[in-house]
């Protein structure tokens, strides 16, 4: 259940519904990456990265 899996590097799932042949998934807000990255240090790009990876290997 994707409500009980929270971890600091995961969106907050909110909802989701079907309509037709689409899948709709409702998370919290958040800004889009392509707002972001091109203002983004190679440190901090590495440091995004780590975060991506915890949160795959919480949900491994």
């Amino acid at each position: 259940n994707l409500m009980l899996h929270r971890h600091p590097n995961i969106l907050k799932y909110v909802a989701s519904w079907n309509s037709g042949n689409h899948l709709f998934l409702a998370t919290e807000e958040v800004t889009p990456l392509v707002n972001v990255i091109s203002k983004q240090t190679p440190l901090q790009i590495c440091i995004g990265l780590q975060c991506i990876l915890k949160a795959i290997h919480f949900l491994h």
